[in-house]
């Protein structure tokens, strides 16, 4: 089922219609608004997420940034990466990742993006 973010500017594929949720989070940068779509199905979740930094990364951080938002999200979990590679979406560039974890939550594919 395509699911569309309007305000993220994304459309992706999910099993079935996920919940919407949004909180603030604190990072070095700035406090940005984390917005985040969990579809669950079976043993497996599917999540799709973005936040929008008040300014633009120096091209030299942005593969670190990407790799640390993968950890967090994957640690987030108590999981464990099994694959990794760098994307482009668009001119942004972007981490698809595969990941496991010990409870309920297992993360099919999850794509990050800095702009």
């Amino acid at each position: 089922m395509p699911y569309s973010s309007e305000a993220g500017k994304f459309t992706v594929s999910m099993p079935n219609k996920p919940e919407e949720k949004s909180e603030e989070k604190k990072t070095d940068v700035a406090t940005v608004k984390m917005n985040v779509a969990i579809s669950e199905f079976n043993d497996s979740a599917y999540f799709a997420s973005y936040a929008d930094f008040p300014e633009k990364f120096p091209d030299a951080e942005i593969e670190p940034g990407l790799n640390e938002a993968m950890k967090g999200i994957v640690g987030g979990l108590k999981g464990k990466v099994t694959s990794s590679k760098e994307s482009k979406l668009g001119k942004s560039s972007c981490r698809d990742f595969e990941a496991t974890g010990k409870y309920r939550l297992l993360m099919h594919y999850s794509r990050v993006a800095f702009a």
